[in-house]
């Protein structure tokens, strides 16, 4: 019951969660598998693993509904986690919070001492029903919250709670038809350019609680449009007639807003110093009034895709080729190139022998030799640096859970001009 990747890329070593134990997998050798088992009397789903600075992996797993942690000290050729400690700094969550998994939240374990960020913002994507409808049916819709890394919640009101989180709704709409998909079931986050935060894109794959047909569409949303929806005008019940409307005036400082060097200025440096007014208000007014919207880059209909991954082909803003990895509900991975307004199925390369979802997908770029012909009586290769690997998994028993594929476009030098030819290459370990 794999959930978690984990994935070193100096060594290709990939670490996987499962039920009561982890596995190391050398991405040379998928056949080899190092289990490291997690000890206990509980059944423990591993849900987090994260490198630390030190080279040391940390780990969550359920344990029951007793969430534990810990850092996995050993490695392959030891099969103990023995050592249990919190992790010295912050670990932000989003999960369930009661046996039924019908309440949510989203939470963070600290440690004291840790430098307050300045204007440091984390982003959570969700589901949840609509409560801003006044329709007879439960309507899903897809939000966007962000709370910031400095709260520590307020004083008197929003003890311990945050007070910042704001969300807003996502619209991802196909413009001709002016259909809507209003279920989020996965998101890829990009900087469009490595290295920019500014740029950060995510990639929202959706479907729709109304068709009675599988249908999957993709969505781009823009950090910088999430951040105007976040610091534009709240949404408000009036409790009176059970409609949403337009707010009063905005306390001051602005609520939900980090705190950044000009606030701290000003004599508010931590949340603990915020006015009640303030927090009363953001208790109250969590919802955006506008909703973030964009496009729909594909829609697939008699499709289920279930996991999506997203690669960037270089290029201006305009000519950028993004190469979509989609997984499916039957075992196939497709991949799709997207130029502008032009969408290009390239493959379709079924992964399990039995028709199971797939539920992770992780691109690794590894080195290769491209070898293949080009003229009729010779044979070629080319070194190239951008292939790409991908780790998918499923989660029953029957293929073993963990598939290879390799791509990638080999380049040629010919005549003084570079020549892109779309092979596929010869894949590693079970692959097909």
């Amino acid at each position: 019951n794999f959930s978690t990747f984990l994935l070193d890329r100096t060594s290709g070593m990939l670490f996987l969660g499962a039920r009561d134990a982890i596995l190391a997998v050398d991405t040379k050798k998928l056949n080899e598998k190092n289990p490291l088992k997690v000890g206990g009397d509980c059944r423990n789903y591993i849900r987090l693993l994260e490198f630390l600075g030190d080279g040391r992996i940390y780990v969550c797993g359920t344990y029951a509904f007793d969430p534990q942690c810990a850092f996995l000290v050993s490695f392959p050729g030891q099969n103990e986690i023995f050592k249990q400690e919190f992790l010295n700094g912050l670990l932000y969550t989003a999960a369930t919070s009661n046996f039924l998994g019908t309440l949510f939240d989203i939470s963070r374990r600290h440690s004291a001492g840790n430098p307050t960020g300045d204007d440091d913002k984390i982003y959570f994507f969700f589901n949840e029903v609509a409560k801003e409808y006044d329709f007879y049916t439960k309507v899903k819709v897809p939000r966007v919250a962000r709370v910031c890394k400095s709260d520590v919640g307020g004083m008197k009101t929003l003890q311990r709670r945050w007070t910042t989180f704001l969300k807003a709704q996502l619209v991802c709409e196909d413009k001709p038809s002016g259909q809507r998909y209003n279920v989020l079931t996965d998101v890829f986050t990009m900087q469009h350019i490595p290295g920019d935060p500014s740029s950060t894109h995510f990639y929202g794959l959706f479907t729709s609680q109304w068709e009675q047909v599988d249908l999957s569409a993709v969505c781009v949303f823009s950090l910088s449009d999430i951040s105007k929806v976040l610091d534009g005008p709240f949404k408000e019940l009036k409790k009176s007639c059970d409609n949403w409307i337009n707010h009063e005036p905005i306390p001051s400082p602005r609520p939900g807003q980090c705190l950044n060097s000009a606030l701290k200025a000003e004599g508010f440096e931590s949340s603990l110093k915020l006015p009640d007014k303030v927090l009363t208000f953001v208790r109250d007014h969590p919802l955006m009034e506008n909703s973030v919207t964009a496009a729909s880059l594909l829609v697939r209909k008699g499709i289920s895709y279930t996991k999506l991954a997203v690669n960037l082909k270089d290029g201006s803003e305009e000519r950028r080729a993004a190469v979509l990895y989609l997984g499916t509900d039957r075992g196939e991975l497709h991949q799709v190139a997207v130029v502008g307004q032009n969408v290009t199925l390239l493959q379709e390369t079924p992964l399990f022998t039995s028709q199971e979802p797939v539920n992770n997908i992780l691109l690794h770029k590894v080195e290769r030799t491209c070898t293949y012909t080009y003229y009729k009586h010779s044979r070629a290769s080319f070194h190239f640096s951008a292939i790409l690997q991908l780790f998918s998994v499923f989660p029953g028993p029957r293929s073993g859970g963990l598939r290879s594929v390799s791509t990638g476009l080999c380049v040629e030098h010919k005549g003084g001009s570079l020549q892109a030819n779309n092979r596929r290459v010869s894949t590693t370990g079970i692959s097909q």
